[in-house]
């Protein structure tokens, strides 16, 4: 939405459901995390758990994102939040070594 599509701009980080909790929480093992460029969109699948997307482009101070969410009313199901302790450090290349 307006960035330049060749330049790395924002990290998508996902988890699938671990269907042995109670709750079907994010399991830690299955994270993957994804350099984006400003022009791509992103479609989350049924069961996939999604982190806030972050953007990573120091010279872009914001991305503008447009989304679409269907909501049912049902709070458990409509948004859950999960956290992990101590968290996650995530690591990427830019420049050159970036992969796109």
């Amino acid at each position: 939405m307006g960035q330049v599509s060749h330049k790395a701009s924002y990290l998508v980080i996902v988890a699938r459901s671990d269907p042995s909790t109670p709750s079907q929480l994010p399991d830690p093992a299955s994270l993957k995390a994804f350099i984006c460029r400003g022009n791509q969109s992103v479609t989350y699948g049924a069961g996939v758990w999604h982190a806030p997307m972050v953007v990573i482009d120091e010279n872009t101070p914001h991305i503008d994102f447009a989304v679409f969410i269907h909501e049912n009313g049902v709070s458990e199901e409509d948004c859950q939040e999960c956290y992990f302790e101590p968290g996650y450090s995530i690591e990427y290349a830019t420049g050159n070594n970036a992969k796109l």
